[in-house]
């Protein structure tokens, strides 16, 4: 069971808290990808956790970029990939796992 609250999130009784709040919990197969946000969106704003808090990867680590980048949006595609939209507008889809792009192109 997922509970969040603000900047900490409960995984079957486990708390994990981040330096920004929590917007958004997907949940997949041992991996729950958190989506930062603030008024101010931090840069880097997407990571995945295991079910005891530690970090799988971020999403500097998914999409290299040579500055940092922040995230306004992260859904569920399917069972292992999420799209995510930078701030600039560029769509992503990601595959959780192998943490290799699917898919990109630019909504704006």
């Amino acid at each position: 069971m997922i509970e969040v609250e603000k900047n900490i999130i409960s995984i079957d009784g486990e708390k994990i808290s981040f330096s920004h709040n929590i917007e958004r919990v997907l949940e997949f197969d041992n991996i729950y990808i958190v989506h930062l946000m603030e008024d101010d969106i931090p840069n880097n704003n997407i990571i995945a956790i295991d079910r005891e808090g530690n970090i799988v990867w971020k999403i500097s680590d998914v999409i290299r970029l040579q500055y940092a980048e922040s995230y306004i949006s992260l859904s569920k595609e399917n069972n292992k990939e999420i799209s995510v939209i930078s701030y600039n507008g560029i769509k992503s889809i990601i595959d959780i796992y192998s943490k290799c792009i699917v898919e990109k192109h630019i909504t704006k």
